[in-house]
């Protein structure tokens, strides 16, 4: 979500029982960029599904996005279910919707909710390609 006026990001808190707003297609390529506007970093887990980290960029929140882009870190190359997220940047992972490594079940996701930290997809059947 970006503001009106000034085109920054702004962050969009939700919880575990608002609706859901990720609706996944089984053999789609899915690009998440992951906005982290707190003071700290934090690890990223997505359920189900295997992704790669494509890239980091710096943002802030008060004047938009900086721009500063770097590439994933040494160990952060390959297929990876956890991303750490460091504040004030934008981590962008990405991951094919129906090859082996990726999301493989078509169904809602709602496995569990931990602390208002964790939010329900859906995963629904497309045409499978390989």
């Amino acid at each position: 979500m970006f503001d009106a006026t000034t085109g920054a990001p702004m962050g969009m808190p939700m919880m575990w029982s608002d609706a859901v707003t990720e609706n996944i297609t089984l053999s789609d390529t899915e690009i998440w960029e992951i906005y982290d506007f707190t003071v700290d970093s934090h690890p990223i887990h997505l359920h189900q599904v295997m992704f790669q980290v494509v890239n980091r960029e710096v943002f802030d929140p008060a004047f938009g996005v900086v721009g500063t882009i770097t590439l994933p870190e040494p160990g952060e190359t390959g297929w990876k279910d956890t991303v750490i997220a460091h504040p004030g940047q934008i981590n962008k992972t990405q991951g094919e919707m129906g090859c082996s490594r990726s999301f493989r079940l078509a169904l809602p996701y709602l496995e569990h909710e931990e602390n208002e930290m964790m939010r329900p997809y859906t995963v629904t059947a497309g045409q499978f390609r390989r």
